[in-house]
């Protein structure tokens, strides 16, 4: 009873355009040397998922780290915008799916293969599938623009991580 004033708003344009962050710290845990995934899944400008956690893998590099998380970010956003679609019978894909790391979106897009990918997890590759089949569209973002910035860094300035938060609320159309 005590939180009757706090839930999800939804603003009456029937905007129901689902939007995807994802970020990674990479070997953020350093008794482990795993990466922290950071994904916020917005629909009409209202964050309905977001969390942050640990990754199940330990991940070679920061590109790689990158892949765990959008596939992670990606996979929650293909469940919401199937909520969206029987909700309200409106296709609701394909979703942006945004991540600040320019190698990591690369080769995500562009299937080609080299030897530095051998040990990606196969089911990182995912994503080309969801990219191809029109599920999704990838977008770069420029960090300081990371919405999911704030549920993996640790250091990042105190106005920054506010900015952050605000936009992931819906508070700021930043």
């Amino acid at each position: 009873k005590a939180n009757l004033d706090v839930g999800l708003v939804f603003r009456g344009n029937n905007d129901l355009q689902v939007e995807v962050w994802s970020d990674a710290a990479y070997a953020s845990y350093p008794d482990t040397m795993r990466s922290v995934s950071g994904i916020a899944v917005k629909v009409g400008g209202t964050t309905v998922v977001h969390a942050s956690r640990q990754q199940p893998i330990i991940t070679h590099s920061s590109t790689e780290a990158e892949w765990v998380a959008m596939a992670d970010a990606i996979k929650s956003g293909i469940f919401v915008s199937r909520l969206v679609e029987f909700g309200t019978g409106r296709s609701a894909t394909p979703f942006v799916a945004y991540c600040d790391n320019q190698a990591a979106l690369s080769l995500a897009i562009e299937p080609r293969v080299n030897k530095n990918l051998r040990h990606v997890p196969l089911r990182v590759f995912a994503i080309r599938e969801w990219v191809a089949a029109n599920l999704c569209q990838l977008q770069f973002v420029a960090t300081r623009f990371m919405r999911a910035d704030c549920l993996t860094k640790v250091g990042l300035p105190w106005m920054t991580f506010v900015q952050h938060v605000r936009n992931l609320c819906g508070a700021s159309s930043n």
